[in-house]
């Protein structure tokens, strides 16, 4: 009898035991559902009315909802930051985090699209009282991006190439097969007489170069009483209007503007009626530049930027700066960089279409950090200050 007693305490003991753990892994569910998502969040008015979830929120503005983890939202938007025409989308994505605000009194919270590559970071200001929103880390974001930048960014205007204009010249078939070094022309040139302009004069003057670092030949001209053929389907005196009929691809200038310019694979060429202008260009990834723009970016060191940017990329056309005021000038037209900052401000730092944009040089751009210069071209832009002088 007594056991019989001792085996009915045992069984109600695992009885309840059991329902005990029952109820501790219901807990743990309901929790866990409850923290896996903040979407089962909801608000009520002064009416004691039921409102709508995180989730029911994000979808009324067209949105995909995909999940709530702890104060991150991860949605794709229905809108970019800008419309096709550049216009601003601020309204749409203010209204989207004070909408969901009322879910996250006094505290921070993050609306997420990875597609786009865009955070929100709604920021709770303790002294106003209210949620200031932060765009891909950018404060004040709509008053620091161009909405045209943004848009033009991924429609750049890199300038159409020639497939009818040829050099037969065996100067710039030396310098194009060198990288443009002086050296590969030097004994064909022979003795040359410095002029004031910064170039250097060759051949009865019917040849002037301009050399910048490393000793890399930046910008050759002919005059047209040159001898040596320089094209294949046209004489070094042909007119303007000879030319074009030969060459009607020109990405820059026309007849009526007394000069016709062309980009090669290799070669920018300026066509004018007394002379040929010539520049040699980089069209690859930045690599080293990019490198270093990140870091400038990130720690504002202006004295290391530069004098690692003007040591790793010595062929600029022309370099100032002044490491006290923290100012510089300088300008890399073959590869589509100008530096002209002012005050350490890195709004300065530009890039022209011919520049060889990657993908994180693109979110520079719409994160409004550089600025970008889709309707000009570097290297035209010396050449028309040269004819200038």
């Amino acid at each position: 009898m007594k056991n019989n007693n001792i085996l009915r305490l045992v069984i109600v003991g695992f009885i309840l035991l059991f329902f005990a753990i029952l109820c501790f892994l219901l807990y743990i569910v309901i929790s866990y559902n409850l923290s896996d998502t903040s979407s089962n969040i909801s608000v009520t008015t002064a009416n004691n009315e039921f409102k709508e979830t995180v989730e029911d929120v994000v979808i009324e503005y067209d949105c995909k909802f995909y999940k709530v983890d702890n104060n991150k939202i991860y949605v794709r938007f229905s809108k970019n930051l800008f419309d096709d025409n550049g216009k601003s989308n601020e309204n749409y994505f203010k209204s989207i985090v004070n909408d969901i605000s009322r879910f996250y009194e006094k505290s921070d919270f993050y609306l997420i699209d990875n597609n786009k590559e865009l955070e929100i970071f709604a920021k709770y200001d303790t002294t106003n009282e209210k949620h200031v929103i932060v765009i891909n880390s950018i404060e004040d974001y709509y008053n620091n991006v161009d909405g045209n930048d943004y848009v033009e960014i991924n429609n750049i205007k890199l300038p159409k190439e020639s497939d009818t204009i040829k050099s037969v010249n065996s100067l710039l078939t030396n310098l194009k097969d060198s990288g443009m070094k002086f050296s590969s022309i030097e004994e064909e040139l022979g003795e040359g007489t410095h002029l004031d302009n910064g170039y250097i004069s060759y051949l009865n003057n019917t040849v002037k170069l301009r050399i910048v670092g490393n000793k890399v030949v930046r910008n050759i001209v002919f005059s047209r009483k040159y001898d040596e053929k320089i094209f294949n389907n046209v004489d070094n005196d042909a007119s303007l209007e000879e030319f074009y009929m030969e060459n009607p691809n020109n990405c820059y200038g026309g007849i009526e503007e007394g000069y016709l310019g062309y980009r090669t694979n290799q070669l920018y060429y300026f066509i004018y009626d007394d002379e040929i202008s010539v520049y040699g260009y980089s069209y690859t990834k930045n690599v080293k530049f990019e490198e270093l723009l990140e870091k400038y970016l990130d720690n504002k060191n202006f004295e290391r930027f530069i004098i690692l940017l003007t040591g790793q990329m010595p062929t600029y056309d022309y370099c100032e700066y002044d490491v006290e005021n923290k100012t510089a000038n300088i300008m890399l037209s073959s590869y589509g960089i100008e530096i002209d900052i002012k005050d350490n401000d890195p709004k300065g730092i530009i890039l022209y279409n011919n520049y060889c944009f990657t993908d994180d040089s693109k979110k520079l751009v719409k994160n409004g950090l550089i600025t970008f210069k889709n309707d000009e071209n570097s290297i035209e832009k010396m050449e028309i200050e040269r004819r200038k002088k």
